[in-house]
């Protein structure tokens, strides 16, 4: 509307001032949705009034579901041949660092009774070096034996960090004891030795002592079992579960050490079973 003069703008205005006084909300119950809407690009599978996909967008589909399902089976190759080159490597005599020590095949072995057939339990062989028993917690806490000497320094620190609480729970209170321990534990952390070295007899993994400070350092639990070579008896290696002085986050299932032949560690991997039976906890 075109005004020539200011009187007609005042009547325009006026006209509008009185539009706007009589204006009224209509009641919110009359309101309706509309009852389509026009969808932008790729509209949701929720939205109102959406459009059919085009054919270019089904076979964009469709590729993009082969690219995933080839992409599932190339996973499934490959988890198949890592399994197959991890498969257990004959362990030979002339490897081993003690002329005591000697390979036993998967049919020789014997595992606790307490572990049930069902689990199908299978060993994991650890490095015979001496360090066999720090190796097999490192497989446990890393999932590389080779980081047997992180588990060496984790667990010196926690011997010398909470001395009153070793002492008094696992040395009981023999203050040689714990000098000694600790002495152990300290060999090949400081300093720190390279990797190819073997490890003296002196130094071994020790069951009574070292197998409730790997629980309490890193809270898990530890079950340990063996395996008897004919004609030997190793009295002080029954099954026995070492149980963290601090409770863990989260419910866990013990970790199996095996001793063969007592002379050598290892793990033992088992499988879901429906019941398993554990050995009773260390009081040593």
């Amino acid at each position: 509307m075109n005004c020539e003069d200011n009187k007609q703008r005042q009547y325009f205005i006026n006209i509008l001032n009185s539009a706007i006084e009589s204006f009224k909300l209509p009641p919110i119950k009359r309101l309706t949705l509309p009852c389509s809407v026009q969808a932008k690009g790729r509209p949701s599978k929720r939205a109102i009034g959406s459009r059919l996909p085009s054919g270019y967008e089904i076979e964009e589909k469709n590729i993009a579901w082969q690219i995933k399902d080839s992409k599932k089976i190339l996973k499934e190759k490959e988890a198949s041949k890592k399994k197959k080159k991890t498969s257990l490597p004959e362990i030979k005599e002339e490897d081993t660092a003690s002329p005591n020590k000697r390979s036993r095949t998967e049919e020789e072995l014997i595992i606790h009774e307490d572990i049930l057939s069902e689990c199908k339990v299978s060993k994991i062989s650890i490095k015979f070096d001496g360090w066999c028993g720090f190796r097999t917690v490192a497989y446990f806490i890393y999932s590389d034996e080779d980081k047997f000497l992180d588990v060496k320094e984790k667990m010196y620190l926690y011997t010398r960090n909470n001395k009153e609480l070793c002492l008094d729970y696992i040395c009981g209170g023999c203050q040689w004891l714990y000098d000694e321990i600790l002495k152990q534990i300290a060999y090949g952390v400081e300093p720190k030795l390279q990797l190819q070295n073997s490890c003296p007899l002196t130094y071994w993994l020790d069951r009574t002592t070292d197998c409730q400070i790997v629980a309490n350092t890193f809270s898990i639990l530890i079950a340990t079992s063996s395996s008897i070579a004919p004609g030997t008896k190793h009295p002080n290696y029954d099954s026995k579960l070492f149980l963290p002085f601090d409770i863990p986050k989260k419910p866990i299932q013990p970790e199996i050490m095996h001793f063969v032949d007592g002379n050598h560690w290892e793990s033992i991997k088992r499988r879901k079973a429906q019941k398993m039976i554990w050995p009773p906890v260390s009081e040593e």
